[in-house]
């Protein structure tokens, strides 16, 4: 069995989901949980017998016994306890958003690059299988040159509004394209790489929500390659959450959503009359990316998201935000 490593989880709103995936690997325990609610501190200890609980964050990550630390907090706390974490020692995997605004972002890259620790981003949407496959597909080359990526997040986020006044997200209201988006803007970096500029519109249906919610944005690759993202979550539907993703080469088309263990391969050249449907086996994308982050700690391999990798999607987020505000055509800055 693979060494132990004592993990601390900091915030159990999504943390709770870490927290399970922690539990569920050999060689992973969860030893100290933080969250600002008492009572949800004492129902995740005694449901998970953790041994240690506390509403300060500094104290749970400062455990002698916390090798890694989960950070699952309100997206703009998150600098702050990732620098907190690794000038203690600890690896870190931080949920995305990793940071709210560049100055916050650069914060975190300059802790990271400061140590020798693992830092790995919580882009668990690459975790997905058929994302990965879809992905492998287009690296091994089966389409060809990619020469357009396109990917939606359409969500129904009615049902938000009747959390009320204390919900987090209603005290700190960001851009939803930041929060939400920044997935789409990971997947299409890892099929075409680098975005060099961006163009958005923006909207806002949603009567709760003080910032613009539906977003439709067009990128363009340092390589040639362009793409398209449309972020919606202000229509009212039956199908609350859907994510697909898709990628055009010379030689064909792959197609994949978040629902459907499966790929899509319409290859212009492959004999029939209709696209090969190949079935991938359903995982939890969670479980796999906290189990890649565990095996880079051990091994000193780099993350599949690290903080590179991390920082430009978040400087892609901004550059898109910024667009929809000011009008026009924005350079993406990768100045961190």
């Amino acid at each position: 069995m693979d060494r132990e490593i004592g993990a601390a989880v900091i915030g159990l709103g999504v943390g709770r989901v870490h927290l399970g995936s922690y539990q569920t690997l050999e060689g992973a325990r969860v030893v100290a949980i933080a969250d600002v609610s008492a009572e949800a501190l004492e129902k995740a200890k005694t449901e998970h017998g953790i041994p240690f609980a506390s509403t300060d964050y500094r104290e749970a990550i400062d455990r002698p016994e916390v090798e890694v630390v989960s950070v699952c907090t309100p997206d703009r706390h998150h600098a702050e306890q990732v620098v907190y974490a690794l000038q203690r020692g600890k690896s870190v995997l931080c949920e995305k958003p990793i940071a709210t605004d560049m100055a916050d972002l650069r914060r975190i890259v300059a802790a990271v690059r400061a140590s020798d620790l693992t830092f790995a981003a919580g882009h668990n949407y690459r975790f997905i299988p058929q994302f990965a496959s879809l992905q492998q597909a287009v690296a091994r080359g089966d389409i060809g040159r990619p020469f357009l990526v396109d990917t939606c997040y359409i969500q129904d986020l009615w049902g938000m509004k009747s959390l009320g006044a204390d919900y987090w997200r209603f005290k700190d209201p960001q851009d939803l394209f930041v929060g939400g988006a920044v997935h789409n803007v990971d997947l299409l970096q890892w099929l075409a790489g680098e975005v060099e500029e961006v163009h958005s519109y923006a909207n806002n249906v949603l009567d709760f929500w003080p910032v613009e919610n539906n977003y439709t944005t067009n990128l363009r690759f340092r390589n040639g390659c362009i793409g398209h993202i449309l972020l919606e979550l202000g229509a009212k539907r039956k199908r609350k959450f859907d994510v697909r993703l898709r990628a055009f080469g010379l030689e064909g088309s792959l197609e994949a959503d978040n629902a459907t263990p499966e790929v899509i391969r319409d290859l212009g050249d492959a004999p029939g009359e209709e696209p090969e449907v190949v079935r991938v086996e359903a995982a939890n994308s969670h479980q796999l990316e906290i189990e890649h982050f565990l095996n880079c700690v051990r091994t000193g391999k780099r993350p599949l998201v690290d903080i590179e990798q991390a920082a430009k999607v978040m400087a892609v987020c901004y550059a898109a935000v910024r667009s929809a505000r000011e009008g026009g055509s924005v350079k993406v800055g990768y100045e961190f």
